[in-house]
């Protein structure tokens, strides 16, 4: 009979220490981080394709892409017509922002003066 109470006694403890917030704070409350959307990923693999997919894109350019996909998540969820444009306008200047990167990125390098003045003096 003893041994009865104990465990009732164990379990209100434990009851009694899960009241309130059950984490320290600073701790998130989601152990497994923040969640993304569904959407959001498969909008992130979609503009990916369309800049020649994941594997050309460096760490800034994966993070801007991310960032553009969540904010055209959060404008089509969002109520207001108002903060739905200015997401969609953040998005749309983040993903020109990434175009001018790419652009730069797979222009050829400039080449020196001198090599371009040998090569107009060998003819």
């Amino acid at each position: 009979m003893k041994q009865l109470s104990t465990a009732a006694e164990h379990k209100t403890e434990q009851r009694a220490k899960l009241r309130g917030r059950p984490w320290v704070p600073g701790q998130s409350g989601n152990p497994s981080g923040s969640r993304v959307s569904k959407r959001a990923v498969a909008l992130f693999s979609a503009m990916a394709a369309d800049f020649g997919g994941e594997a050309m894109l460096s760490a800034v350019d994966r993070t801007l892409l991310e960032q553009a996909a969540c904010l055209l998540v959060r404008s089509e969820r969002v109520k207001d017509p108002d903060s739905a444009v200015r997401l969609s306008n953040a998005s749309a200047r983040l993903l020109a922002s990434l175009q001018k990167r790419l652009e730069r990125k797979s222009e050829p390098p400039v080449s020196p003066l001198h090599e371009y003045l040998n090569s107009r003096a060998d003819p």
